[in-house]
């Protein structure tokens, strides 16, 4: 039976990737599907409501800025309330609040209502980065937060070794796969040059840094920087100088097929010290498998020694200029090198399909609590 699925996110979908994957997917399988978005930027002051693959997308605009840690919590807690008010308002309680990462867990389980079952989604490892130093109350946290959901979802076996026993029987795991579609790659574009691209979030600024500097003015190289992010206008001062280098900013990621056949290395290092960076298999890992696109990673990292040990990509030290210069070496003396592994990411990607990881998901869906919902269009006048 269908179910009426609230997904609550604390960013404002433009896009979120992995959740757009999602709605779209329970939509299609016959969910009425709400993402309720808090847009703290106020990119989409145009699009307070918006529809979009057979879901609905509804923004709230409460100021406040990315990566400014304890700072972001009166707001949160204001995104807090309006997530509540509106859960409260519709006619209808959600069977379910799909909530993304734990500031989104905490949201859906304040705003709930009584019949509303939680679903947890972590999308990240919650020891790292702004409150790492809180290490051992975030993971008590986490945990509360697994013990009051009926599914949890989890990307990789760091966060699931974190998971009590008693609520194992609830994990969903769903990794950061690309869509089948992706691997139907028509090949890259001919091009005399070696095009490095970095696509995602514009955060890391000193292993960009490295990056441009490496790539800058080196004959038969060009470096292209696509994503927004909190040091986009540092890393486009940085790229500026050099005429072989540029950043391009945010992009709709319908355009991703054609950035990737116009991409011969994909740049995918992050902060090694940082524990979600250290343990994460990300997107772009599993989206450069599909297209056939070789991948520099940082060293001392779980996706730098798996392009190591499938033998599809190279490993950055810490020292990334020079590091990056050595490969970049490398490849201009063996031009075939990326050719191999290009073929070996090929041979890998029928293992690695969001269509196929997604049946889990539905399946925890469609057996839970099957006899509690209501048909996704019904009208309830209880509030």
């Amino acid at each position: 039976m269908p179910h009426f699925i609230l997904m609550i996110l604390t960013n404002g979908f433009d896009p979120d990737v992995r959740m757009h994957k999602q709605a779209k997917a329970l939509a299609a399988a016959g969910h009425r599907v709400e993402l309720f978005c808090w847009d703290r930027e106020g990119r989409h002051r145009d699009k307070p409501f918006e529809q979009l693959d057979g879901f609905t997308i509804r923004r709230c605009f409460i100021p406040s800025r990315y990566g400014s840690g304890l700072r972001q919590l009166l707001p949160f807690f204001r995104f807090m309330g309006a997530c509540r008010r509106y859960i409260h308002s519709l006619p209808h309680p959600p069977d379910y609040c799909h909530c993304a990462d734990l500031d989104g867990m905490l949201a859906g389980l304040f705003g709930r209502r009584k019949k509303t079952r939680l679903v947890f989604d972590m999308r990240e490892f919650y020891e790292s980065g702004t409150f790492r130093r809180f290490r051992l109350p975030v993971r008590f946290l986490v945990r509360r937060m697994q013990d009051c959901s009926e599914t949890v979802v989890y990307v990789n076996e760091t966060q699931r070794a974190q998971v009590r026993e008693r609520n194992r029987e609830k994990l969903v795991f769903l990794p950061n796969y690309p869509l089948r579609a992706l691997g139907a790659f028509p090949g890259k574009t001919p091009c005399g040059e070696l095009r490095i691209s970095y696509i995602g979030y514009v955060r890391h600024l000193p292993q960009l840094r490295g990056l441009i500097e490496a790539a800058g003015n080196r004959p038969g190289v060009r470096l292209k920087i696509y994503g927004g992010g909190v040091v986009l206008e540092q890393v486009q001062r940085l790229a500026e100088p050099y005429e072989n280098c540029a950043a391009i900013g945010p992009f709709p990621y319908s355009e991703v097929g054609e950035i990737y056949r116009q991409t011969d290395l994909l740049y995918c290092v992050y902060d090694a010290h940082d524990p979600n960076d250290r343990t994460a298999y990300p997107t772009k890992l599993f989206e450069a498998i599909a297209t056939g696109t070789p991948i520099l990673a940082a060293a001392g990292t779980v996706l730098g020694d798996f392009c190591l040990q499938k033998g599809i990509g190279f490993s950055v030290e810490e020292d990334y200029c020079a590091s990056i210069k050595k490969i970049l070496d490398t490849i201009c003396g063996d031009p075939g090198i990326l050719k191999q592994m290009s073929a070996r990411e090929r041979q890998l990607s029928p293992q690695y399909i969001w269509e196929t990881a997604m049946e889990g998901l539905l399946d925890a869906y469609s057996r839970q609590g099957a006899d509690k919902a209501q048909p996704a269009g019904a009208a309830n006048t209880q509030v």
